[in-house]
């Protein structure tokens, strides 16, 4: 049992850093999403941290920020 568990002990670190990667990419995501303009009418919005993004920024007929 106790080679079981300092084996486990052994892979903590790479699976901290698999949760701290997945973390930062669904904080990027949640960003990501509250920036959208289909949605982000839907977000309750207090202060104005993220631009508008337009369908026209994206597809390249708008200003780019």
């Amino acid at each position: 049992m106790t080679r079981s568990l300092q084996g486990e002990m052994e892979d903590l670190p790479g699976l901290v850093k698999q949760s701290q990667d997945t973390l930062v990419q669904a904080e990027k995501l949640i960003e990501g999403i509250q920036k959208h303009w289909l949605i982000r009418g839907y977000i309750e919005q207090g202060e104005a941290r993220y631009p508008e993004v337009r369908p026209g920024d994206v597809l390249g007929g708008g200003p780019v920020n």
